[in-house]
């Protein structure tokens, strides 16, 4: 487990208390919307496969997600759109 998802689940885990116990103006939707950035850049930090077009071009996993798709070109270790890991290993290997 990566430094960031153990932020989040501490987060998490404490969230209720702190709510019922804190004075600041930090309301409850503002740590909502923390905890889902939080989630995005642990999900960004696992590495996926990238994925295969149909004129064997690679693309990135989560941009194709969103219709912004990226042509990955060489073997970058992050998506330059999007920031996602990228898990080159089985392409290395298939070569």
């Amino acid at each position: 487990m990566n430094k960031h998802q153990k932020a989040l689940d501490r987060m998490d885990k404490n969230c209720d208390n702190y709510i019922e116990n804190c004075n600041s103006v930090y309301t409850f939707l503002e740590l909502e919307e923390d905890n889902l950035t939080l989630q995005e850049l642990v999900d960004k930090a696992i590495p996926m496969k990238p994925i295969k077009n149909h004129d064997n071009t690679m693309l990135c996993p989560n941009c194709i997600l969103d219709d912004d798709c990226v042509r990955l070109v060489g073997f970058e270790n992050n998506c330059p759109i999007c920031s996602q890991a990228i898990n080159w290993a089985e392409e290395l290997f298939n070569e």
